[in-house]
């Protein structure tokens, strides 16, 4: 089951929280602080202390009024600040011009070595290496120990000290980057540091940088330009989830490893009453697309089941008006496309469940299109940027949130949906800001989407909701506190750009939410899905797409041959990650990487080579238990394994010979 946080004490700060729960050498570098900041336009404002019980602290001169609350979890090293802005004055507040969420002033400088490690978002590129989900380091140190004689002159004067992550234009959370950071510094023996992640699914920004005396800061939160609230107004600040993680001998690697047990143990909710797990499912999209029928979906149950596949889902294109173009349907959610399903979709959901699979449906809730039966009938649910076509759904109003949320329980009661793929493709920033400039609709839009979710969620124990953007769009705390799996990208064709968005993305994510898709057309010759395509999408979750119905006999044994591998290490991608060759920078870079159980030392390896002239790679495993004897396994083969000690493998290696093109597993399992 999901764990679950505690209260912080009556008094503490996030800086109070962090310093109790990371490691001894953490606390030296934080300074006293609320935990936050609020950037105000006007002169002579001053953040007081509020005496009582909590945190209260009040903004002179503005009516300003802000509440703090923090929980946490001791065993995962992480904390989570929410705080509430109230105007208590009879005016309207000065223009707020930053809102952060989370800010921690530190005591560190450069001679420490500072860092900071952002990734890529869930974009769907169509070159090598993607942008998408890319891990980018920066570092602030320098060769030799230095600080500044006079930090407010010095021959960096010039020098840019911060590093910035932010949210696109668009306003989906994810592009171009995740709003997520790691930062670190050294300490004698090892490093020490923090990450944080916003809940929010919105525009932002996050910043690791220098003041003027060049100590360092780390701060975040939800982007706005000169907002104001009106007297008795309240808005409730993204959640800031914090981490803390270091000591001796630690690395980078101890940092996002915090972060992936956070996600897997805390963060995503359960599913059927347990914990998500990496799951293989069928989607009919990529290759079937708007063409999508009962007649030609009910061979594609018959072979889903044939596999083992776990769940099965229609996409886009069963509801009325989205034969040619699945968009021009969308707002018909309370229509089925009869000449489609004739009898609509009852009858297909109840073969998929006599076929021992879940049912699963796709929606685009917050888009309507011009026609569509709600845009025709509400159309002041709607909001319009100036698209003739082009709709959004207003989540700010209530009864529109409600009648979502009936619209969806009625179609999951009926079809006993336990998949419910939510999608958004239409970038919400062009209607935020013709509706309100200062960007302060987003809190009320996404309280009210959050609403839809937990309502869904709380209605039905044993739904999945699929968190999708047109891709990846809109990955976030918000999204995944609500979300069992999570599509990482549009991009389901080239296996080595799915390979490494994925094995990117484990960085920080468990195995459930990285789930990449293979792309089977009508078409396509059997030679386009092999061992490199299936193993391309093993280090997450894994959606076969399109005519999988047409193989034969023997392709098919195939492809289950490659799944029944895959399950039988697939648990070990909800553990710890470790890549044990640097990120590929081109098509003559290895990728290699490690899952691991760092309880009863099981883990898997995973190797990808695409081309260049090195065909043997010899890679150390990480932190097996040396006293260990293993089973070097082959998890697609039949042969003999082999025996060799933990110590061995991580002094000598374990070594990999590949073809170009092609990827090799081995499972090694402890056995004495």
């Amino acid at each position: 089951m999901r764990k679950q946080l505690e209260k912080a004490g009556s008094g503490e700060t996030l800086r109070d929280v962090l310093a109790r729960i990371g490691p001894t050498e953490l606390a030296p570098f934080l300074r006293e602080g609320a935990g936050f900041e609020i950037q105000v336009n006007a002169p002579n404002v001053k953040m007081e202390r509020i005496g009582g019980s909590g945190l209260r602290y009040r903004f002179t001169e503005t009516g300003l009024v802000a509440e703090v609350a923090v929980e946490f979890s001791a065993e995962l090293g992480t904390a989570v600040q929410a705080v509430t802005l109230t105007n208590e004055g009879q005016a309207p507040t000065p223009p707020l011009r930053a809102l952060h969420a989370f800010y921690l002033p530190l005591e560190v400088k450069v001679k420490d070595a500072p860092y900071a490690c952002g990734f890529g978002g869930g974009l769907t590129n169509g070159y090598y290496p993607p942008r998408a989900y890319r891990p980018e380091e920066v570092s602030f140190g320098k060769a030799r120990p230095w600080e500044p004689d006079n930090p407010g002159f010095t021959r960096w004067w010039v020098a840019q000290r911060f590093y910035t992550l932010s949210s696109g234009p668009d306003g989906r959370s994810a592009n171009p980057n995740l709003p997520l950071m790691l930062v670190g510094w050294q300490i004698p023996d090892g490093e020490v540091g923090l990450w944080a992640a916003l809940e929010w699914s919105g525009r932002w920004e996050m910043q690791f940088g220098a003041d003027r005396d060049w100590r360092f800061y780390f701060r975040g939160g939800p982007k706005v330009q000169n907002m104001v609230l009106e007297p008795g107004e309240t808005i409730r600040l993204p959640r800031m989830h914090v981490g803390v993680y270091g000591g001796a001998a630690a690395t980078r690697a101890d940092g996002f490893n915090r972060i992936r047990r956070y996600v897997a143990e805390a963060l995503v909710p359960d599913v059927e009453g347990r914990r998500p797990w990496p799951f293989i499912a069928y989607s009919h999209w990529f290759g079937i697309e708007e063409k999508v029928t009962a007649e030609i979906l009910r061979p594609q149950v018959d072979r889903a089941a044939e596999l083992g596949l776990e769940y099965f889902e229609i996409d886009a294109g069963w509801y009325g008006g989205s034969t040619e173009n699945f968009a021009n349907g969308v707002g018909n959610w309370e229509r089925v496309d009869e000449d489609k399903f004739p009898g609509g979709l009852e009858p297909f959901a109840e073969y998929v469940r006599s076929k021992g699979m879940r049912f699963g449906l796709w929606f685009e809730p917050e888009r309507g299109r011009l026609g569509s039966d709600w845009v025709t009938q509400h159309p002041d649910w709607y909001w319009n940027a100036g698209s003739p076509v082009n709709f959004h759904l207003n989540l700010t109003q209530r009864q529109v949130q409600d009648y979502l949320i009936q619209t969806l329980s009625t179609w999951i009661e009926r079809l006993d949906i336990r998949w419910l793929r939510w999608d958004n493709n239409q970038a919400h920033g062009p209607f935020w800001d013709k509706i309100d400039p200062t960007g302060k609709i987003q809190f009320a839009y996404l309280e009210g989407l959050y609403r839809v979710f937990d309502t869904l969620l709380e209605r039905f124990p044993n739904l999945m909701i699929d968190n999708c953007a047109g891709g990846g769009q809109r990955i976030d705390f918000g999204t995944l506190r609500r979300a069992g799996t999570m599509v990482i990208s549009d991009h389901a064709e080239d296996p080595h750009i799915c390979r490494i968005m994925q094995t990117a993305g484990s960085r920080v994510f468990p195995g459930n939410l990285m789930n990449s898709s293979i792309y089977v057309g009508e078409r396509d010759g059997e030679a386009l899905l092999g061992p490199l395509e299936l193993i391309s999408r093993m280090a997450g979750s894994i959606t076969l797409c399109g005519h999988i119905a047409k193989w034969s006999r023997r392709q098919t044994r195939l492809v289950r041959k490659y799944l029944d591998g895959y399950r039988s290490f697939r648990h070990l991608l909800m553990k710890d990650f470790y890549a044990l060759t640097p990120y590929p920078r081109s098509a003559d870079d290895w990728d290699v990487v490690e899952f691991l159980d760092p309880t009863t030392g099981e883990a898997v390896i995973m190797a990808y080579r695409m081309r260049g002239d090195e065909r043997i790679r010899t890679v150390t495993p990480k932190r097996l238990n040396p006293a260990k004897t293993y089973e070097v396994v082959d998890p697609f083969s039949t042969a003999k394994p082999r025996q060799m000690s933990g110590r061995t493998l991580m002094e000598r290696g374990l070594r990999f010979v590949l073809a170009p093109d092609s990827a090799g597993v081995r499972h090694l399992r402890p056995v004495g």
